[in-house]
């Protein structure tokens, strides 16, 4: 399954790597796209356990499609 996270609080690729990191613990496979401010993650998880694992890092989950 694919989804689109909104993520607030990435400014750099380090950011981005803190993000994509945290969704390979969870196994998915993320790419994240710093100008639009999104992880784009494929594989099958809840939103909840998304939104707890980016938030633990740090960022904030604004909305997942």
């Amino acid at each position: 399954m694919k989804k689109i996270i909104h993520v607030e609080g990435m400014h750099c690729i380090r950011c981005a790597g803190k993000v994509e990191g945290a969704m390979h613990d969870l196994g998915l496979d993320a790419v994240v796209d710093l100008e639009k401010k999104i992880c784009t993650v494929e594989g099958d998880c809840e939103n909840d356990e998304i939104t707890a694992a980016i938030e633990e890092k740090g960022f904030q989950v604004v909305g997942i499609e």
